[in-house]
């Protein structure tokens, strides 16, 4: 009779237990849609800034050669005026003198033009007066002429690099508008690209299973000792384990990257926890006391004086240049949401682990 009982409960249980199964596996598999999705939204998003920079570096270049171009055509367009200002004068210089000539000849000549044609004594000396002072006139009227085609020559060519001038500094407008809407496209997309990246993250934390819970209270004090050697326990490439929150930091787009750049030039681009604690010593040196009192943002910290090699020998630079790993966001993006690496949340210094200085290793590098 308490066996017939104890079935219904039994039944009751058994589809409770599968109803929780059935529900947590819908969870994981949200979540796994979910960091899939957030996965090709920042490949799209990368892909896009690549091209936008690459649109940018173009633009810049044409801009660049517009720029020439319109110096070279300033100052061909500045001698073409001093040589139609030169023709004007020659142009005016050779009427004048014209002018005076046939007034020489016609008021104050010894014999006039009009007496040596008329006391011609012959047809042969009529003809040959008459040719002479024809000749005359005929060459101050080729002079001005040439001087006058030589003039309107160079005032075409002055008008055409006036418009030419007009044409380039309206394209170089063009380029300049173009590339403002290009650059502030580009700082949305990179903004756009950092919160895809802290929600990317924040996923992957949401769907990873909790780490196992120690039997004894013994296993977790010899776990939390094995931190403090110098095995390389501590950096596998799982981001959840031995993260402690803080509360997050407000920075810019360009603070991010920079810190991603350092994050990747002294730990590498694929184990977190590596990252994360380089990303914790320079946030613990953030607003810190002491030697560090002055430094008050990721970007003092890391342009501190004699602390990161990489930001003065040119290899920060480089990673720049071309972007940080996508980790290495992630990772700047969480530490500034206040993920702290806990075994090294009390240093303030790290070295590479072939040094040998003795500290608690985590990747390649040794912290103290």
């Amino acid at each position: 009779m308490q066996n017939k009982k104890l079935k219904p409960f039994s039944r009751f249980c058994i589809a409770c237990l599968c109803f929780i199964i059935l529900i947590t596996n819908s969870h994981v598999s949200f979540a796994t849609d979910s960091i899939s999705e957030l996965e090709q939204s920042t490949d799209n998003q990368r892909t896009e800034l690549a091209n936008l920079r690459t649109e940018l570096l173009a633009l810049t270049q044409e801009t660049e050669a517009l720029s020439t171009k319109i110096t070279e055509t300033q100052e061909v367009a500045k001698e073409t005026e001093l040589h139609l200002a030169a023709a004007k004068l020659s142009q005016e210089s050779q009427y004048e003198q014209m002018k005076k000539r046939i007034r020489y000849m016609y008021e104050n000549g010894s014999i006039s033009l009009l007496e040596l044609i008329c006391s011609a004594e012959n047809m042969t000396d009529f003809i040959n007066a008459t040719s002479f002072v024809f000749s005359i006139t005929e060459y101050d009227r080729i002079q001005l002429e040439e001087l006058q085609a030589l003039h309107d020559k160079i005032a075409l060519q002055s008008q055409e690099l006036a418009k030419q001038q007009e044409e380039l500094a309206t394209m170089q407008e063009t380029l300049v508008d173009k590339r403002s809407t290009l650059a502030t496209k580009i700082e949305t997309t990179e903004s756009s690209l950092a919160l895809t990246q802290s929600q990317l993250a924040q996923a992957r934390v949401a769907a990873t299973p909790p780490p196992p819970v120690a039997s004894t209270p013994t296993q977790n004090t010899t776990e939390d000792n094995n931190t403090t050697t110098n095995s390389n326990t501590d950096s596998d490439n799982s981001n959840t384990g031995s993260i402690t929150q803080q509360p997050p930091m407000q920075t810019d787009v360009s603070e991010i990257a920079l810190f991603a750049g350092i994050l990747e030039c002294e730990a590498g681009t694929t184990d977190y926890n590596a990252l994360l604690a380089v990303a914790t010593v320079i946030l613990n040196r953030v607003g810190a006391g002491g030697y560090y009192k002055n430094y008050n943002t990721v970007r003092d910290v890391i342009y501190q004086r004699g602390q990161f090699p990489p930001a003065t020998n040119g290899k920060l630079d480089r990673i720049l240049a071309r972007g940080p790993g996508s980790l290495c966001f992630t990772v700047a993006q969480d530490a500034l949401n206040g993920a702290r690496y806990a075994p090294v949340s009390h240093c303030f210094s790290f070295r590479a682990a072939s040094s040998g200085h003795s500290g608690i290793n985590v990747g390649n590098n040794v912290f103290f």
